[in-house]
Formats: structure tokens, C-alpha cells, sequence
């Protein structure tokens, strides 16, 4: 192998590294911009779009509720328009993310507008047509209800939008990081593989040159006889042929051997190096991925490397600025120009355009580098173009994306800043600049927004720098002007070190003043309905006791057992009801019972109503800590009494003592079990639960039914009464 071939393979394998490792980042260049783009052409602007459903939404509600109140027509035109707004906004966001949501989340939205715009409408004609304030108060609680639910169930979504956003990023970013590292050891490894490549080729070279000139050094001493034993076949292994056919002459000439010995010597070496050098140069000069050519001062080219040769086959000898940029004259800021004009190398990037013989439109980084003859002046220059076309582009869609995102960000209408670990506001969108100044960027977020003179507590920011997580919470904020407005306040980590810790925090601040003082009205209302529902169940059981005490009265008149003891079973379970609906009267929660207390109390009045000594008959009540709605609560409340009163009057005759259990527990995991037992005389054999005769046990098996339960009956020890039922079952009391 020749020494050009050998030295030209090692700037191959160079060469090919150098392309893999440019591959490698060209491929990661288009994964981050596909990554980016997707963020901002999908990801974001269908989000962007579902916030402004949800504050139009709000506006929406605003404008009505005032037109409801003050009947300004303008307030009308608002509703109306912004239920325009909201068609197009849903139509925006379907548009942006048909292809990216589940149906059912595009579904959820379309309902939830639909809802809401139905609501508005019929509060508007209500209006018009001189509705009451109390059809309009309905409605409204109807208008908030939908907002409420649209919120509750789109938010989730947005916030996953936006974590999804920031995981595309952050997986860009550690992208960005692995690739960098991947580059950096292929770089590494380049350069090892070119510095060994570059020892062995020199071994290559260097070991039969010191083998020839310790030969020639022998023969320059007059050992004629000298054995050259070098056996490559390369430039090196001729020309030791020929040193042993000179060696060979000189043993027939009359010349001072010494004499010629030496010039031979150095004139090899001289020719040697001189080859070597030139060999070498070439070589890197033509495996160069740049374009590398050679001006006189009248800007001709008169030599060109192979990379400009193939970008432009036409270039020696003609004029560059006329090959490559189609002009007559110099062009401006040409790096060759400003080298022979100030003797110092020169830097600029210049555009290409598109001409016929060459390739399309480009942007190249030219090095210009004087040359100068031996007294110093400068007689042509050097020209080095590297093709930067792609990263212009790729900084140009770069710049591009961040003005947009920039457009999308300043387009929010709540209060958006980033802030740094000392508390630092170090970027703010536009509506932020707007409320509290252009200069808001540096100040702390405690001292503008709260008036602070350190942080908050607690602060929302801080907790996100020592977690990582996203923390809400509601707050208050100073306005300019001096005025106070409700806000709920969102903080999210936006930036990482490489570390892994929380760099940058960005804090969303929405107003949420209108939205509070609709609340605390609507709180106001069911504040008063409650009084009202608890005045009713107090009359209720008024009204109850009133019938009681006429059954009672009525009774002192009957002469017979019988018909006396039907009015005292009448008057019991009336007291029973009215028990429930004292307790409703009493309790915080007027839609549940506490059942342990009623049963307690009902069993109590039964005793006192028949006369039972409690030392005869034990009463036991194991009942858990459970709450029933009212519509089970009465039901088994007259089961209780029926089965109690039958166990007082029937199950210990002749004084006998005996005791009376009662249990009511869960079972499973939605059901109730009630349990009344006693260890008396028992139920007779024949008696027929299916078709029971008395009114007692035909109310028992009725109740029953209305909860949906299972009646069972156990006659052994005295009588057991088992009834198993489904109740949503409220929490134990601790």
C-alpha cells in the first residue's frame, strides 16, 4: 500500500465517524423539533382554547346574573355574545384536538356547553317575560350548578394537557443532554481512533525511514557494501532500491565517496519530507467537509478543493462572487475581501441563492485567511464555507415557536409569573405587566401581589421548590388601586437544574372575586332554606304530639279494653314519627337520623306506656353509631314499635322477668341489620307471618316491604325477629 493510500484510509475512517456523529444530531434535531411542535401546534392551543370556554363561561354567568338583577339590556347583549364566543371556542378546541383526546372528553365538553347554553337562554326569556325573582333565582342555581360540573370535569383535563406539555419538554431536554454526551464521547472516540490511526501509519512510515537513513548513513561513511532490508512496496521500499543501485554505482566512479554520500542523504531527506508534507496536506485538504478554494487578489479562484469542485464544477478559474453568488461586483461583507483589505483573518455568514449549475437557496459560514509572500505582503487569500443551512432553519423555526408560544402565553387572561428560588419574579406575561406595571420583572412576588415585607405563610412557591408538585390554594391579592380581590393561585415547577431540583416555578393567579360573591349568596339561600326545612319538621312533630294528646283524651272516654289499647297502639306510633322528625329539628344534618339516640328515646316512651318496670324486663340496645335517611328512618321506627310493644304486652305474662334486645348494625358492605329479640313465652306455632291477623305484624311485613328487606323469624329461646335491608350507610362517629 502506498503511503497516500495508507494515510488517506486513516482520514476515511476519520471522515466516517465524523458523519455518524452529524447524523446522530440531525435525527435528534427533528425528534425535538417534532416534540415542540407538537407541543405548540396541538397540545397547547386546544388547551388554551378549553380556558376560554371556561372563562367565558364565567363571564357568561356574570352578564346574566347582572341582566337578571338590574335588567340592562347591555348585560344581555354580553350573555348573548359570549354564548357566540362559545360555539367557536368549542369548535376551535375540537379542531385542535380530534385527534388527540378520548370522544368522550370532546363529548363531555360539547354536553357541558350544551347544558349551560340552555340554562342562559332560559333565564334570558324568563327575564323578557317578567319572570319572578324566584323562577329566576332557580334557574340561575341551575346556571352555576352547570358551570361547577363543567369545571369539575374539564380541569383534570386541562391540567393533564399541561403536565403532558411539560413531560414533552422535560423528555426534549434529557434528549438534548443524552445527545450531548453521545456526541462528546464519539468525538472522544474519534480523536483516540485518529491519534492511534495516526501512530501506526507513522510507524508505518517512520520504521523503514530509519531503517533507509541508517543505511544511507553507512553508505555516506563508505560502506558501499550496505544491506538495505526494507521489503515495503510503497515510495519508502523504491527508493531503497535505488539507494542500493546508487550504492552499487558509486563502487564504479572516482568520486569522493563521503561528498556524495552526504548531499545523497540530505537531498533524500529533503525530497522526502517535502513529499510527506505535500501528500498529507492534500489529503486533509481534499477529504475536508468543507469547501475550501484559493483567490488571487482579483478574487479568481485558482485552486479548489474536491468539496467545492462538487458544489460547483464550473469555480476554478472564474471569480467567486460571480460562481456562487451571481454577481459582477464583490460581494458585501465577503470574509476574502475584508482578509486582503485588513491582512487578518475574517468571519461571516453569508446567503447563497439558488442559481443554475449549483445547489438550491443556502447559508454558509466563511472563514477568510490571508496569504502573504516572503516579505509579508499579502498575495491571494483562503477561503473556508461551511454549509449552515440547516441550523439557520432549524434556529429560525426555533425563534419562530417561541414568538408563538410567547403570543399564546401573553393571550391568557390570568395572571401568569415565573419565579426563581429567592423569590424573584424573573418573567411575567403581558396581562400581569398590565395590572401591576412593566417593571414587575425583579420584584418579589410577596411584595407585589400581598404587600409583604418576606414570604408568605404559607407560600404555595416554597412548597413547590421542596417537592416538586403542584400546589393551589385561594388567596388574597393587593390591586394597584388599593382594592382587595379574591384569587385562587396555582404553582407548578417550570424549570429543573441539572441536578434534578426545582429551578423555576410559574404561578397562575385567577380572580375569582365575582365567582366568591356568587357562592356566598347561594350559601346565604340554602342557609335560609335550611331554617325553613327545620321550622317544618318542628311543626310536623308538633302537629304529631297535638294528635297524640286528642288520641289520648279520646281514650279516657272508651270503656273497653280493646278499643282503649288500638288508641294507645295508634298513639305510639304516631309518637314514634314524631320522634324522627324531632330529631331532624335537633340535628345539623336535616336529611339523617342518629339512630342509636331515636331508638333509645322511642323504646323509653314505650316502657312509660305500658307500665314496665324496668327491673322486670331488661332492655338491651346494641346499635352502632349509623345515621338512616328519613325514608328508611320511619319505617323501621315503626317496625321497632310494633315489635317491642308486642314483646311488652305478649312475651312475659304473669310478671314474669325476661329481657328485650335490640340490635342494629352494618352488614357487609351496604347493608343494615336489625335484629329485635326476646326470651319469652314465644310466638304461637300456627301463626302464619305470610298472612299475619293482627295490624301489628301486617304493619311489620308492609314496612318491610317498603324498605326492600328480608323478614326472618326464629322461634327458638323465646322469638327473634331478623330483618336484613340496603341503606346507604353514613360514616361511624369517632
Amino acid at each position: 500500500m502506498k503511503i497516500n493510500q495508507k494515510i488517506i484510509s486513516g482520514f476515511l475512517m476519520v471522515g466516517l465517524l465524523i458523519l455518524v456523529v452529524s447524523y446522530i444530531s440531525v435525527v435528534t434535531y427533528e425528534d425535538l423539533s417534532t416534540n415542540y411542535q407538537k407541543v405548540v401546534g396541538e397540545v397547547l392551543p386546544g388547551t388554551i382554547e378549553a380556558q376560554k370556554i371556561e372563562v367565558t363561561l364565567y363571564h357568561c354567568e356574570y352578564h346574566t346574573g347582572k341582566y337578571g338583577l338590574t335588567g340592562n339590556i347591555e348585560h344581555k347583549k354580553m350573555a348573548e355574545d359570549m354564548l357566540a364566543d362559545l360555539e367557536e371556542h368549542v369548535a376551535a378546541h375540537r379542531l385542535y384536538h380530534a385527534g388527540l383526546d378520548d370522544p368522550k372528553v370532546i363529548h363531555i365538553i360539547d354536553e357541558g356547553v350544551e347544558t349551560f347554553t340552555s340554562f342562559i337562554t332560559e333565564y334570558i326569556l324568563l327575564k323578557d317575560k317578567g319572570g319572578s325573582k324566584e323562577q329566576l333565582d332557580i334557574v340561575e342555581v341551575k346556571i352555576h350548578q352547570a358551570t361547577h360540573t363543567f369545571i369539575s370535569s374539564v380541569r383534570p383535563y386541562m391540567r393533564q394537557h399541561l403536565i403532558d406539555a411539560e413531560e414533552t419538554i422535560k423528555t426534549a431536554k434529557q434528549k438534548i443532554a443524552w445527545t450531548r454526551k453521545l456526541i462528546f464521547s464519539l468525538s472522544v472516540i474519534v480523536l483516540t481512533l485518529a491519534v492511534l490511526w495516526g501512530f501506526f501509519v507513522s510507524r508505518l512510515i517512520s520504521a523503514p525511514i530509519k531503517k533507509l537513513t541508517k543505511a544511507a548513513a553507512q553508505i555516506g561513511k563508505g560502506h558501499l557494501d550496505t544491506d538495505i532490508e526494507i521489503k515495503s512496496k510503497d515510495e519508502i521500499g523504491e527508493l531503497a532500491v535505488s539507494f542500493s543501485k546508487m550504492a552499487q554505482d558509486l563502487k564504479s566512479i572516482t568520486v569522493s565517496r563521503d561528498e556524495l554520500a552526504k548531499e545523497v542523504v540530505e537531498r533524500t531527506k529533503a525530497e522526502t519530507a517535502l513529499r510527506d508534507n505535500e501528500e498529507r496536506m492534500k489529503a486533509i485538504l481534499e477529504a475536508s467537509p468543507d469547501m475550501i478554494f484559493q483567490v488571487d487578489t482579483d478574487f479568481r479562484i485558482i485552486w479548489a478543493n474536491k468539496k467545492c469542485r462538487d458544489y460547483n464544477p464550473k469555480a476554478v478559474g472564474s471569480f467567486c462572487h460571480k460562481e456562487y453568488q451571481g454577481k459582477d461586483e464583490v460581494c458585501e461583507g465577503c470574509p476574502c475581501y475584508k482578509a486582503l483589505k485588513t491582512n487578518q483573518t475574517s468571519i461571516s455568514v453569508m446567503y447563497h441563492p439558488a442559481m443554475e449549475g449549483v445547489h438550491g437557496e443556502s447559508y454558509w459560514e466563511n472563514i477568510g485567511v490571508p496569504l502573504r509572500d516572503d516579505q509579508g505582503n499579502v498575495t491571494g487569500a483562503i477561503e473556508i464555507a461551511r454549509d449552515v443551512t440547516e441550523r439557520m432553519q432549524s434556529e429560525k423555526v426555533l425563534r419562530q415557536s417561541e414568538e408563538k408560544l410567547a403570543g399564546i402565553v401573553d393571550s391568557v387572561i390570568d395572571h401568569m409569573i415565573m419565579v426563581d428560588e429567592q423569590f424573584n419574579i424573573v418573567w411575567a406575561n403581558e396581562i400581569a405587566k398590565k395590572f401591576f406595571g412593566p417593571d414587575l420583572v425583579g420584584m418579589k412576588c410577596y411584595s407585589v401581589y400581598h404587600g409583604h415585607d418576606e414570604a408568605c405563610k404559607p407560600c404555595i412557591v416554597k412548597e413547590c421548590f421542596e417537592d416538586g408538585k403542584v400546589h393551589e390554594f385561594e388567596t388574597e391579592i393587593n390591586m394597584p388601586k388599593g382594592d382587595k380581590r379574591s384569587a385562587w393561585c396555582t404553582a407548578s415547577v417550570s424549570a429543573w437544574s441539572e441536578d434534578n431540583r426545582p429551578k423555576m416555578v410559574v404561578e397562575f393567579l385567577r380572580d375569582i372575586t365575582e365567582r366568591k360573591r356568587t357562592e356566598e349568596q347561594i350559601e346565604a339561600s340554602l342557609r335560609e332554606k335550611e331554617v325553613l326545612l327545620q321550622e317544618i319538621h318542628h311543626r310536623v312533630k308538633n302537629n304529631l304530639q297535638v294528635i297524640s294528646s286528642l288520641l289520648n283524651l279520646q281514650a279516657r272516654y272508651i270503656k273497653e279494653d280493646t278499643y282503649a289499647d288500638m288508641f294507645m297502639e295508634s298513639q305510639n306510633r304516631i309518637v314514634s314519627m314524631a320522634l324522627i322528625h324531632e330529631e331532624l329539628y335537633q340535628s345539623k344534618d336535616l336529611a339523617r337520623i342518629d339512630l342509636n339516640d331515636y331508638i333509645r328515646r322511642l323504646t323509653n316512651a314505650l316502657f312509660r306506656s305500658y307500665g314496665v318496670d324496668t327491673g322486670r324486663i331488661v332492655l338491651t340496645i346494641d346499635a352502632a353509631d349509623l345515621v338512616l335517611g328519613i325514608g328508611t328512618a320511619i319505617p323501621c321506627g315503626l317496625i321497632i314499635n310494633e315489635l317491642v310493644s308486642n314483646a311488652l304486652k305478649y312475651a312475659f305474662p304473669k310478671d314474669n322477668k325476661g329481657e328485650i334486645k335490640i340490635a342494629f348494625r352494618s352488614f357487609n358492605e351496604n347493608e343494615v341489620e336489625l335484629i329485635v329479640s326476646d326470651n319469652g313465652v314465644g310466638l304461637p306455632k300456627d301463626l302464619d307471618l305470610t298472612n299475619p291477623e293482627s295490624m301489628g305484624l301486617r304493619l311489620i311485613r308492609i314496612m318491610t316491604e317498603q324498605i326492600e328487606g328480608k323478614l326472618e323469624l326464629d322461634r327458638n329461646d323465646g322469638t327473634k325477629f331478623q330483618i336484613r335491608f340496603k341503606e346507604m350507610v353514613g360514616k361511624e362517629r369517632k
